[in-house]
């Protein structure tokens, strides 16, 4: 084996035990310590399925990640990819239907950076940032907490994310009690409305065609957007004047402008304040 990297590959394969349905991280040799912090995605030439599931074992041993990042559950069976954390069966759910991506820890198809990701941040880092984001009126959740409450827990934490390694963050708290994160609204195309299904991840707005995205206003799984509006450097603005009877907002990136109406005035009036605060070229 080439020791000069800063993993073990097994070469009888996957390391994780696929029998293990209790989530409670299992004893394994995964070879050498590795630094917090350090990329375990390099340079291999054995199978990424065997080398992701060595990684995901090594960030299941960290401290912290052996219990749900939302509830403190033992019953970890899945992770929140996009946030890098490790959650339980019923929190699973809450993520799942936000929008996040979720993965079972021991089957389907993972990317290695989904692995890298996971090891790099974890339950512990994720919360430092992400329970700021929570009052003090909310209590902290607890494996026996009621679903209703854990869902309005699970949508206060996440409803401000940082974005990759530059720590971006919102710049003013969101309120979640009119935080939009997914509904119909209107964008202006070819000289009429057309009704999208939209849907804000972070500081990304996903439009998606409303006849085919949708099952019982919840998006399909294996859903592709139209198209992604990115609001870091965008600039929003509301419209003076109306279009076709409606009054709308202009959401102008570096390389088009988008032009965006809802049906009802308190629909309007949340998604532009919230969306306003996700940017860093407000007026």
């Amino acid at each position: 084996h080439n020791n000069q990297h800063t993993y073990n590959v097994h070469k009888t394969g996957s390391i994780i035990n696929h029998n293990n349905v209790t989530g409670i991280p299992i004893p394994i040799n995964v070879g050498p310590s590795i630094p917090s912090g350090s990329s375990l995605i390099q340079n291999t030439n054995e199978s990424d399925d065997v080398l992701i599931r060595e990684v995901i074992e090594k960030a299941r041993a960290l401290p912290g990640n052996d219990v749900c990042a939302d509830c403190s559950s033992s019953d970890v069976r899945w992770v929140d990819v996009e946030h890098g954390v490790f959650i339980c069966t019923g929190c699973s759910g809450i993520h799942r239907n936000m929008g996040f991506t979720v993965k079972n820890i021991g089957f389907g198809k993972w990317q290695l950076d989904w692995a890298d990701k996971l090891y790099n941040t974890g339950n512990i880092k994720s919360n430092e940032t992400l329970v700021t984001n929570i009052p003090e009126d909310i209590q902290p959740l607890t494996s026996k907490t009621s679903h209703q409450q854990k869902l309005k827990y699970i949508k206060t934490k996440y409803a401000r994310k940082v974005t990759g390694d530059t720590a971006t963050t919102i710049h003013a708290p969101l309120n979640v009690s009119t935080m939009r994160t997914d509904g119909h609204m209107y964008r202006w195309k070819r000289k009429a409305w057309k009704k999208y299904w939209f849907v804000l991840r972070g500081q990304s707005l996903e439009y998606y065609r409303a006849k085919t995205a949708l099952l019982n206003n919840t998006l399909r799984l294996k859903s592709k957007p139209l198209g992604v509006i990115q609001l870091l450097l965008a600039k929003i603005e509301q419209s003076n004047t109306q279009r076709s009877g409606k009054k709308f907002f202009l959401i102008s990136t570096p390389h088009k402008i988008h032009e965006i109406a809802c049906k009802h005035d308190d629909e309007f009036d949340t998604w532009f304040e919230t969306l306003s605060k996700l940017s860093t070229s407000q007026t």
